[in-house]
């Protein structure tokens, strides 16, 4: 310690210690310390924030570091609580024991460490690329996607620009379900593309501070296989039917789907024509065995209300008949023959000349 020196070890004449730097540990002399140390009188700014203190206070302040002084050896390792520590990692914040610490000479566990990090980094290639293949085709089907609705849009856009703000409110192609799954898509396949390239580099040059390194600041943590099940809105742009209507731009339509509810296999002849006589009764029929058939649906069920054959043409060789339709309830047909009849639901006819 500085308190052991009797003489001002600056310039090592004066006998009158009076102050110790701390910084310096030096005991020093007034005029010593007053041209190290102030401000005014020293060349080197930094020595002036040194921190010097009256000497008649060393004996009680080595007192008081001598009590705050620890000893790794009372404390335990934090991995193994039965051995003693030998040192404290501060990037690990962790006391250390000797089994935990691998020096420079301990060659059999640095070579095993560094296999070991080398077989980790080699799975972690091959988790990335497994799941690489994934995010590509995923974020490419996306960008597809996104780049044919862009277009569609565009295409629209050029024919009703002057309604901007109504085709935003219909798709807007800076904010919407597509673009931020492909921007999410897109993210992790460059992620995904810059930990592949990163460990290509890495395992081929073999370099163990590499590795070390590499271990880590890369992630090993592989994202979960996820994409939007979704699709785009389909819609169109349908023009004015007269072309002199120049100031109606048209309208913008979301396309609509048409789903089968029900189907029903009919014991009918091949059907010519079919006609809703009410919201309860439609009628089909046959041209060449001139069957009609009433029939309803009730509880998803097809029912038949009333089987006809018309036998009215029999004298004229049973007119063609071309179409049929509804008047008030009953059935209006036309045929090749007898131009127009009203055909009753109690098979009775009547013509219209």
């Amino acid at each position: 310690m500085a308190s052991q020196y009797a003489n001002c070890q600056f310039c090592e004449e004066s006998a009158g210690v009076k102050w110790l730097c701390q910084s310096c540990d030096l005991n020093l002399c007034d005029v010593c310390n007053t041209k190290i140390h102030t401000k005014i009188h020293t060349k080197i700014e930094k020595l002036s924030e040194h921190k010097v203190i009256p000497f008649q206070h060393v004996g009680n302040i080595d007192d008081s570091e001598n009590e705050r002084k620890v000893d790794l050896k009372e404390i335990a390792c934090s991995n193994h609580i039965s051995e003693k520590c030998i040192t404290y990692c501060l990037h690990c914040d962790k006391s250390l024991c000797s089994s935990c610490v691998v020096g420079p000479f301990q060659y059999v566990e640095l070579s095993k460490l560094y296999e070991d990090k080398h077989l980790s980094l080699r799975d972690l290639k091959g988790n990335i690329h497994e799941c690489y293949s994934f995010f590509e085709e995923k974020a490419a089907t996306f960008k597809t996607m996104d780049d044919r609705e862009v277009t569609k849009h565009n295409e629209i856009k050029e024919k009703i620009s002057s309604r901007k703000k109504v085709m935003e409110g219909i798709w807007n192609t800076e904010n919407n379900t597509v673009v931020s799954e492909r921007k999410r898509l897109s993210l992790i396949e460059q992620e995904l593309l810059t930990g592949k390239n990163t460990l290509d580099e890495v395992l081929e040059t073999q370099d163990p501070a590499s590795v070390f390194s590499t271990v880590e600041k890369i992630s090993s943590e592989i994202p979960q296989k996820s994409a939007l099940d979704m699709k785009p809105p389909e819609w169109i742009f349908l023009e004015p039917p007269d072309i002199s209507l120049k100031e109606v731009l048209g309208s913008i339509i979301t396309i609509p789907k048409v789903i089968p509810i029900q189907t029903f296999e009919v014991d009918f002849l091949e059907l010519n024509g079919l006609v809703s006589i009410n919201e309860d009764i439609c009628v089909m029929f046959h041209r060449q065995s001139r069957n009609f058939k009433y029939f309803t649906i009730s509880d998803s069920k097809f029912i038949t209300t009333n089987d006809i054959i018309d036998t009215s043409g029999k004298e004229h060789h049973f007119a063609n008949i071309l179409d049929i339709t509804n008047f008030y309830g009953e059935i209006l047909m036309s045929d090749d023959k007898f131009g127009i009849r009203r055909f009753k639901r109690n098979g009775e006819y009547f013509y219209f000349q």
